[in-house]
Order: structure tokens, then sequence, then C-alpha cells
């Protein structure tokens, strides 16, 4: 039941990013709070998080930030980032969101965490398709390598951008900037 269920997700994965460079991809818009489809995203972790003992947290300054947008693309893409969080945070580490506006009206989303971190060489190569974080097979950690490259396009739909930070060891950091543009006031 699991495989299958697994395989159906690969599936998906490659036909949604297939659609999505083939340009047939459709935002669905609409306005809504960034907060609540953050929330909502973290929830379904909170299990995980629980069993690895990760502290799983949020911050923002308090303010609720309305986007225009597609809410599904969006909570999709920061559901991945938590995944990969998780997935890649040994027991007992932590995983962060952070929420905050740049000086041009742009909105950060932050997620970081204190995982096994990306080689410097690998960086370039994690939003790629099929581009895996390490080339190590000995992992115990499941993925295709199309997760960065789902959250990097659907991010790029709405004009905004995707970037990693990491270090090796001390952790990784995926920001997504939306374009002042999409925040209604």
């Amino acid at each position: 039941n699991e495989s299958g269920k697994h395989l159906a997700t690969v599936i998906n994965d490659i036909l949604d990013l297939s659609k999505i460079e083939a340009g047939k991809w459709q935002l669905k818009e609409e306005v809504f709070f960034l907060d609540d489809c953050i929330n909502s995203s973290m929830k379904m972790f909170d299990n995980l998080a629980e069993q690895k003992d990760i502290e799983l947290s949020y911050s923002t300054n308090g303010s609720k930030r309305s986007i225009k947008g597609d809410q599904h693309c969006i909570k999709r893409a920061i559901i991945n980032l938590f995944s990969n969080a998780l997935k890649f945070t040994k027991n007992g580490g932590k995983t962060t969101c952070t929420v905050s506006d740049n000086n041009d009206g742009s909105t950060v989303i932050e997620i970081a965490d204190t995982g096994i971190g990306i080689p410097k060489d690998r960086l370039d190569h994690v939003t790629n398709p099929f581009g895996q974080i390490h080339d190590d097979q000995h992992l115990n950690e499941e993925g295709t390598g199309l997760g960065l490259s789902i959250v990097s396009n659907l991010v790029e739909l709405h004009q905004g951008t995707f970037l990693i930070e990491s270090e090796l060891g001390v952790g990784t950091k995926a920001i997504i900037v939306i374009p002042p543009e999409r925040k209604v006031a």
C-alpha cells in the first residue's frame, strides 16, 4: 500500500512538472492569508516532527499578510520545503519558518533547518529535475529529486524568486520571495 502511494506521488510529480515546463499550468488566482496557508501546511508535519523530536516553529511580525496568487501552488511549495527540512534533519533538530517583509515590499518566506546541509558543489543542481541533494545512496531517505524543482517552478509562475542557502553539516535555508505586486493591502 505504501509503495503504491509513493509511486502515485512520483507519477503525479512528474506529470505536474511536465505540465509546468510545457507552459500548460494555469494559476487559479485568489486572495488568501499567507499565515493560514503556512499554519495548515505545518500541521501536516506535527506527527513527524514529534516522532523525530524536531522543534517545529513559525514566527512572523504579527501582521496578517494577504497574497494574491494560487493558494494551492504556494501551499504545495511550502509543504515540499517542510518535507525536505524534516527529512534531512536528524532527531532532536530544529526547523523554523519565518515570514518577513523586504524594504521593496516583497514578502519573504524562509524555512530553515539544522539538517545535514547540501554540499556547495550540489547547490546548483538541487532545483534541476531529478537533482538529488546528495549522491549518497545510503541516506535511508526516499526521494525523486523533483520537489525543489517543482517549488522553483511554482514560485517562478508567481514572478517570485526561490533561493537556497546551505552549509554542509549545519543546515539549509530555503527562501521564497513573493514580489510586492502580489501583496494585497
